[in-house]
């Protein structure tokens, strides 16, 4: 009769632990999942109020900075999105304690701050240019950043960009599915 006891109660314990386990890996795999389905999405925003392309009305046509400051406002209607990922970030951070994913999001933070201070620049230098000589080279890096044509020639901004997503979905991947 006790090794009846004795056996029920290390099933139960093993059952227990294997409750626990199974509780512990789906928290781990929702907030990897999460965290790069908010990446991955922020990623695509970034991408497109990067694109080269833009439409300005026939009476702004002359106006240097309008294109710049739309641009800009439409950076700024996408910050929820960039707060959900914060958020998504220190709670993948506290649940996966792993550095490097961190690391990965903040590539795309650094990126938007980039392009906008790019922007910023660019607005300045359209509303009170210079007096000294220009520096071309500096302004089209300037453009370049702004709008991104993702090509390794023209865009390390947006190949670093890139890159970063991939290893940060390589990494999130494994918490998701580790098999």
């Amino acid at each position: 009769m006790a090794v009846v006891v004795g056996l029920g109660v290390w099933i139960a314990y093993k059952q227990l632990h294997s409750w626990k386990d199974q509780v512990a890996y789906q928290k781990r795999s929702e907030a990897a999942e999460n965290l790069l389905s908010k990446a991955i999405y922020v990623s695509d925003e970034i991408r497109a109020l990067r694109s080269p392309y833009d439409q300005i009305p026939i009476d702004k046509v002359d106006d240097k900075t309008f294109a710049l400051e739309r641009r800009y406002n439409r950076f700024v209607e996408k910050n929820d999105l960039f707060e959900n990922l914060r958020k998504a970030q220190v709670k993948a951070e506290a649940v996966l304690g792993n550095d490097e994913v961190g690391k990965k999001i903040d590539v795309l933070f650094q990126v938007r701050n980039e392009v906008l201070t790019a922007i910023d620049m660019l607005i300045s230098e359209a509303q009170s240019p210079s007096t000294g000589p220009r520096d071309r080279t500096f302004e089209q890096e300037l453009r370049w950043t702004v709008h991104g044509t993702y090509s390794e020639k023209y865009d390390p901004l947006g190949m670093r960009q890139l890159e970063t997503l991939g290893e940060l979905k390589q990494l999130l991947r494994s918490e998701i599915s580790p098999n």
